[in-house]
């Protein structure tokens, strides 16, 4: 008597896309990056004080260890959070709930676990396109690849910001 053991497979969606997918996923999140901008702008200029504490909690002026903001941000952050949200918890839920009432609450969930006003907002709604193309693609990869980008232009930014407010590379430790 065979035992079908489980796969990796049957645990994670791992489905392999094509490159086209992985592409339009890139661009996606990019373009998502700059509407999220964009929303910041707005709010900035009805609730300054919302957006300065925002960029104080994102700002990364004083913390030398870039390298390992970004493997963690980067990296580290964009696999577990699409494990999670994405992958556990749309699979799981929409065993009993329709799939987009799934993503609606993964991306809510998502939402507020960023903590912050403004992230809670972008973060949700960025939860939710990324829900649809897990849903649609069947797979965690390029809901993965465009929060990776996302995070990473992100990051980029926050990064050339201090470098610029602080005088220069020079200033940050490797």
């Amino acid at each position: 008597k065979v035992e079908n053991k489980p796969s990796i497979t049957s645990y994670f969606s791992l489905k392999k896309v094509t490159p086209a997918v992985l592409g339009t996923s890139a661009l996606l999140s990019f373009c998502l990056y700059f509407l999220a901008i964009g929303f910041m702008v707005i709010v900035g200029l009805i609730f300054p004080d919302l957006l300065e504490d925002y960029n104080e909690s994102m700002a990364m002026s004083d913390d030398p260890n870039w390298i390992l903001n970004f493997i963690t941000l980067v990296i580290g952050a964009p696999l577990v959070e699409e494990l999670i949200y994405r992958n556990m918890a749309i699979t799981n839920m929409k065993k009993r709930i329709p799939p987009i009432v799934a993503v609606l609450i993964s991306a809510a969930v998502f939402g507020i676990a960023h903590g912050n006003p403004l992230q809670i907002v972008y973060a949700a709604a960025i939860g939710i396109v990324f829900g649809i193309i897990f849903i649609r693609t069947e797979s965690i990869y390029p809901s993965l690849l465009g929060h990776a980008i996302f995070n990473g232009i992100g990051f980029v930014s926050s990064l050339l910001g201090s470098l610029l407010e602080d005088g220069g590379i020079g200033e940050m430790a490797v």
